[in-house]
């Protein structure tokens, strides 16, 4: 690719990226009130209105999202509200869901040369969209995450995600993954035995735990939605697709790294399923796919043609369109 073809990409994702991204944060900001249900954004907006209290701390306003662990958000919201003030949680969420959705899609199509895969994986998935509106502590661990991976990180700086939500624990652990395909398989096989002995873990624990934790453990494991626990279809079709051309595309960088991730995340959802937040380890899983699945369509693209690859694309297009069409209300409920 020549500096001028790059160039000119380049800008191309680069204002797309902040076109979708000034979009749906506008749409965001407006809907702010509307306290929808199955939506954080409330709770956000009381940690927020907190830290501008003249009394407040990040310690004393922490209980409100309740992991003292998760600090770097927090901390972000404490910096920020001296820019803008006590009523100014309306340009904070602006800011910050547009930063977030910036950078999942720009960093998700540079990676892969700037191919549009990336785009219509994203903004099909419901997981996507809650990025910047329910769940803006995983939007910064996942951004985080992006800029790590693109900028090839090593292991300190993959420590910094974990901050922002335990969660992107994986992303921290897949830099030690190097196995063959069987590997992949066996961990997979694996991790489903390993989710049923932690659900006897979970059994025993409402058994003969104190009152206390074993309710905690009864509201969390039963109000939960099995539908956003459980591995989505796009996600296991792009995993066996990626794991039927690992042979042959380990030996590429991006591919190797960003299924590495991708895989991680996926075991890590499977094994913690029982505890009912196997979901959360799926926002982190998007990009990642969409990366891999990115890389895959361009190597059909070079070794069987341009039928293949246009066929390949088409099918990506309407299975894409059909995500989109099913994830349509969960989509909508963030907005």
């Amino acid at each position: 690719m020549s500096y001028n073809s790059f160039s000119k990409k380049n800008i191309g994702v680069s204002l797309l990226s902040a076109l979708i991204a000034f979009l749906l944060s506008a749409i965001l900001m407006q809907s702010i009130d509307d306290q929808k249900s199955r939506n954080d954004l409330k709770h956000y907006q009381a940690h927020y209105n907190c830290l501008t209290l003249s009394i407040s701390s990040i310690a004393s306003c922490q209980p409100v999202l309740g992991k003292p662990i998760d600090i770097l958000y927090q901390s972000f919201a404490y910096v920020m509200k001296f820019f803008y003030g006590n009523s100014g949680f309306y340009l904070f969420s602006f800011s910050f869901s547009f930063l977030v959705y910036f950078t999942v899609l720009y960093f998700s199509s540079v990676v892969v040369r700037f191919s549009l895969i990336p785009f219509l994986f994203l903004l099909s998935d419901f997981r996507f969209y809650e990025l910047g509106s329910n769940v803006l502590r995983n939007g910064m661990a996942v951004s985080l995450t992006i800029i790590i991976f693109y900028f090839k990180g090593g292991t300190v700086l993959r420590l910094i995600p974990i901050l922002a939500h335990l969660s992107t624990i994986p992303f921290l652990v897949a830099r030690y993954v190097n196995i063959n395909r069987m590997g992949y398989l066996f961990l997979l096989v694996s991790a489903f035995f390993l989710s049923e002995f932690v659900y006897f873990i979970l059994v025993f624990l409402m058994e003969y735990s104190s009152p206390a934790l074993a309710g905690k453990i009864y509201a969390y494991t039963t109000s939960m939605d099995y539908s956003k626990t459980l591995p989505p279809l796009q996600y296991v079709g792009v995993l066996f697709l990626c794991l039927y051309f690992y042979p042959i595309l380990r030996k590429d960088y991006w591919f190797f790294s960003s299924f590495n991730v991708f895989f991680t995340f996926t075991l890590f959802a499977i094994v913690f399923q029982p505890f009912g937040i196997g979901y959360r380890f799926f926002n982190f899983v998007t990009p990642f796919a969409a990366i891999s699945l990115s890389l895959v369509i361009s190597y059909v693209a070079r070794a069987y043609g341009k039928f293949a690859f246009i066929f390949l694309v088409l099918f990506m297009i309407l299975a894409f369109l059909l995500i989109f069409w099913k994830n349509y209300e969960a989509i909508f409920r963030n907005f």
